[in-house]
Parts: C-alpha cells; sequence; structure tokens
C-alpha cells in the first residue's frame, strides 16, 4: 500500500485561551464564558458548591441522589425525552458528587 507522505509541521504559534468574561443571572447563578469566534463548540460545566462532608448525619449520600437525579428528566420531560434532545443537540450529560 503506497501511503501519501506526511507534511511537515510548520512552526508552533503562541497561543493562550481568552480571560473569560464574569456575569450573572436574575437567579445569582455565576456565568463565566469566553467567545472563540469561529468554533462551533458549547462547554457547560455547573459547579455546585455540596461537599459530601457538608452531607447532615444520617443523610449520607444525598448529593449523590441528587447528582443522579439529574438523568432522571424535568417537570416537562421523561428521561428519554430529556436525553433524546440532549442527543438532538449533540451534548452529553455528566453529573457526580465527589469529596473536596
Amino acid at each position: 500500500m503506497d501511503f501519501h507522505p506526511q507534511p511537515t509541521p510548520g512552526d508552533a504559534r503562541p497561543w493562550a485561551f481568552p480571560a473569560p468574561d464574569r456575569g450573572a443571572l436574575d437567579n445569582g447563578l455565576t456565568l463565566l464564558t469566553c467567545h472563540r469566534p469561529g468554533q462551533q463548540v458549547v462547554a457547560v460545566e455547573i459547579f455546585l458548591p455540596a461537599p459530601l462532608d457538608a452531607e447532615p448525619a444520617g443523610l449520607d449520600g444525598v448529593a449523590t441522589i441528587m447528582a443522579r437525579a439529574l438523568f432522571e428528566g424535568t417537570d416537562q420531560h421523561s428521561a428519554e425525552e430529556f436525553a433524546a434532545e440532549l442527543e438532538r443537540c449533540g451534548a452529553t450529560l455528566d453529573a457526580h458528587a465527589d469529596h473536596p
């Protein structure tokens, strides 16, 4: 099999991720956004400061249950409908509870 030769790489160009803009929604949720013109990708990360060691005694696992409940749908969409909607727009969802 005859392969095409690989191109010679050029010099690396310096690049730094742009500093995020900070904003807030009406409900107080803090937003950090970075606009990258020409990029067709959106990444969303939601951080809820609810560490496992902050769970009340006798309610161990509440943070994990909350994280898993995110996959159970919404008040308007069943779990299957929610998953289909995520897939339709090319999104993925991940949630977990962890120690700080």
